[in-house]
C-alpha cells in the first residue's frame, strides 16, 4: 500500500470544477484581504489646503477633497488642529443677494466624493494659535461617524491647484 487516498471525494477534479473552485478561492482571499486592509485607507484625503494669514488673524478657512472607499455612508463627526481652538464645517451660500456661511453637517455616501472649496463647503479654522505661512502644513484630524480618523495637514499657499 502506498498511503495514498482514493475514492470518489478524493479523485481529481475535472477542469471546469477545478477553475471554479480556483475562483471562489481568489473571491475568498480577496474579501479576507478586504476585511483586513487598514481602515484608514477607506477614506481618503486629497488637495488639502489653506491660504496665509496675517500675524494677529485668529481665523484660517481650510479646503479639501474627501473620498468614502467604504461600502457606507460616513459622517464628518469631528476635526481638530493644534493650530486652532476650534475646526467647524461650513458653507458659503448666496441668500437674496447677500453672501452668507452657515455651520453644515457632511454625509458621504459609500464610493462618494466630498469637495470643500472656495465659495462652497469649507473649515473654518478658529482662534489660531500661530500665523499660517506660505508652504506650513498645518495639521488637522478628522474624525468620522464610524470611527475611522484622518490625520492630515492643510498645505498653506496662496490658491489650489488647479487639476
Amino acid at each position: 500500500m502506498t498511503g495514498r487516498l482514493t475514492g470518489p471525494l478524493t479523485g481529481r477534479m475535472s477542469g471546469r470544477c477545478n477553475r471554479v473552485a480556483s475562483l471562489m478561492m481568489v473571491g475568498l482571499l480577496s474579501l479576507a484581504a478586504y476585511a483586513d486592509a487598514p481602515r484608514d485607507q477607506l477614506i481618503q484625503v486629497s488637495a488639502a489646503w489653506t491660504r496665509p494669514t496675517p500675524e494677529g488673524t485668529s481665523i484660517a478657512v481650510g479646503y479639501l477633497t474627501i473620498d468614502n472607499h467604504s461600502q457606507h455612508a460616513v459622517q464628518l463627526v469631528s476635526a481638530s488642529s493644534p493650530w486652532a481652538q476650534q475646526v467647524t464645517l461650513h458653507e458659503s451660500r448666496l441668500d437674496g443677494g447677500m453672501a452668507r456661511m452657515t455651520a453644515v453637517d457632511l454625509q458621504i455616501g459609500a464610493g462618494q466624493r466630498a469637495s470643500l472649496k472656495p465659495g462652497g463647503m469649507h473649515l473654518m479654522l478658529m482662534g489660531l494659535t500661530q500665523a499660517c505661512r506660505l508652504g506650513d502644513a498645518v495639521p488637522l484630524q478628522l474624525s468620522f461617524s464610524d470611527g475611522q480618523i484622518v490625520k492630515t495637514s492643510l498645505l498653506v499657499r496662496t490658491e489650489a491647484k488647479q487639476p
